[in-house]
């Protein structure tokens, strides 16, 4: 059933593409490397291209980056984030056609490997990777551009 779920998403990634990216549009998203000693979580969502990449998500009006960063994390992994263990990395503006977000990227040092519950229906499937291994995954453009920011701080 998760094989079928996920090729289903990919299609609607595919077909709906446009779509979304007008929804999204001039939108705020953040994005999380989330470290644990040399291992770093990255997730795959069912809607999406079904590569790896780094927690996080949308972030509503109402809220501030980091909240909304906060919240995206819980939702996705129920890993529970205070605001004080987030440390600003970049923010970055993608651009693509007509369409374009603001990207937020942060990163957490944690000290203790938390237990991860995937949110259904939303993120497939998590995993976490070595940082050496990270640098040689082939990601989405977009992916490779939030890795570039996220590589200067790998210990």
């Amino acid at each position: 059933m998760k094989k079928i779920s996920i090729l289903i998403g990919r299609q609607v990634h595919f077909w709906l593409k446009p779509i979304i990216y007008l929804l999204i549009n001039n939108s705020n998203r953040a994005r999380v490397l989330l470290n644990y000693k040399d291992q770093v979580l990255l997730v795959k969502g069912y809607i999406s291209d079904n590569t790896w990449s780094f927690p996080g998500g949308g972030v509503r009006k109402n809220e501030s980056i980091e909240e909304g960063l906060i919240r995206e994390i819980e939702e996705e992994t129920k890993i529970n984030l205070e605001k004080e263990q987030l440390i600003f990395v970049s923010k970055l503006q993608i651009k693509y056609l007509i369409f374009k977000q603001n990207i937020y990227l942060y990163k957490v040092e944690l000290t203790k490997k938390p237990p991860i519950t995937l949110r259904k229906y939303e993120i497939s499937d998590s995993i976490w990777f070595n940082q050496k291994e990270l640098k040689e995954y082939k990601f989405n453009k977009y992916n490779r551009l939030y890795l570039k920011q996220f590589v200067p701080l790998f210990k």
